[in-house]
């Protein structure tokens, strides 16, 4: 999912406007904004990853000729 700045903004206002009416002690506030930030961070998918591998290893037995190999794949990374 992508990002939304506004979210955030969001959270952090709630958070604000609470530690305001509920006079929180400043532990408070601070676990209440990093609750928010992970939560927005917690939503972002990284997409577009993209890994390339080569092997090259020897082929067994006595020969000094060597395989190789290629693979790529691609997805997304969700993040927690």
């Amino acid at each position: 999912m992508a990002l939304v700045k506004q979210s955030l903004k969001d959270a952090i206002k709630t958070a604000l406007q609470n530690a305001l009416d509920e006079e929180w002690s400043l532990d408070e506030v601070a676990t209440a904004w990093a609750d928010a930030i992970h939560g927005y961070v917690s939503q972002g998918e990284i997409s577009g990853v993209t890994s390339n591998v080569s092997v090259n290893v020897p082929i067994t037995g006595a020969s000094t000729e060597h395989g190789t190999g290629t693979a790529s794949q691609s997805g997304s990374v969700h993040v927690t």
